[in-house]
């Protein structure tokens, strides 16, 4: 009998175990992921899927916050005649300040069209992107800094 409880409680705990690693192992790939996602659902104007990579922390330099991209978000994908053609999207670097938080290198160029503004090529420019972990293990972006510099995407945020 005694075996048995011995054998069962081991079990649950290599069974912890391996639920503590699928939600928080690995964390530079399920960041690469959240990015790689993010960017692909604002291509595909596909806003449950971009709007869920954003914290509701989100506030980068130029004072934008969660509800601002959220409302920008909808109305991008709200319209289909908007394009974004990414030429490169790559994460260049990864590092883990702690736990629960992290910073990425995302360098990022291609071509935008939105109607009323035309279309512009933009980049290559190097995006700084803060991310916090949620406690079930889901990373969001808290801010992205970097594309504030470059003229041709300054335009349609003012």
């Amino acid at each position: 009998m005694f075996r048995w409880i011995l054998a069962l409680v081991l079990i649950v705990i290599l069974a912890i175990g391996i639920v503590a690693w699928w939600i928080y192992g690995n964390p530079e790939g399920k960041i690469r992921s959240t990015l790689l996602n993010g960017a692909q659902a604002v291509v595909n104007h596909d806003f449950p899927s971009a709007i869920r990579v954003i914290s509701p922390n989100y506030r980068d330099r130029s004072g934008l916050t969660f509800r601002d991209l959220q409302r920008m978000l909808l109305d991008w994908c709200r319209n289909k005649q908007n394009q974004l053609w990414l030429q490169q999207f790559s994460v260049e670097h990864v590092a883990l300040v702690d736990f629960w938080q992290a910073a990425a290198i995302v360098k990022v160029q291609g071509i935008v069209s939105v109607e009323g503004f035309g279309t512009v090529g933009f980049g290559p420019i190097d995006l700084s992107v803060n991310l916090e972990r949620a406690w079930w293990g889901r990373w969001r972006v808290t801010s992205i800094d970097g594309w504030q510099d470059e003229p041709n995407l300054k335009q349609f945020v003012e």
